[in-house]
């Protein structure tokens, strides 16, 4: 087995939708096809912030990462906060999870990031039993005011 990580490409825009798909069919959310244009033209925008590392197991697309630097205030380095993180269901169990994040910390020290930042359900048993072996969970409960 191969593991690989990558920045994306422009290339990649089928596999990242599968991918993309794939997240949204897991937490049961329909998006407006144009949000998804608007996601995937923000990556490949190097102007924007946002990023997107992909997982390559054996060569093929198999994971996704969408990171952004994030300012913080209670450190003099900011953090890397990673937004959405998937591994698809036939390539779980094969620690391509714990190898990702692993990536992805090594991108944030890369970038001169000082922490890797991150949120899921708290009923997400399997993920929550990958990040609790990465890091503690800090007690927070994020909140979401619509604009």
């Amino acid at each position: 087995m191969s593991v690989t990580f990558r920045d994306a490409q422009p290339g990649d825009e089928a596999e990242w939708r599968r991918l993309w798909q794939g997240f949204l069919d897991h937490y049961a959310e329909a998006l407006d096809p144009a949000v998804t244009d608007a996601i995937w033209a923000r990556i490949l925008d190097p102007g924007h912030g946002l990023n997107c590392r992909l997982a390559l197991l054996d060569g093929r697309v198999a994971g996704l990462a969408h990171w952004h630097p994030q300012i913080a205030t209670w450190l003099l380095k900011d953090d890397l906060y990673l937004e959405d993180f998937f591994i698809e269901p036939d390539s779980r169990g094969l620690g391509l999870g714990r190898a990702m994040m692993e990536d992805l910390a090594e991108v944030g020290r890369a970038h001169g990031l000082g922490r890797l930042c991150w949120n899921t359900e708290i009923d997400n048993d399997r993920a929550r039993a990958l990040y609790e072996t990465l890091a503690p969970w800090d007690g927070l409960i994020r909140y979401r005011m619509q604009l």
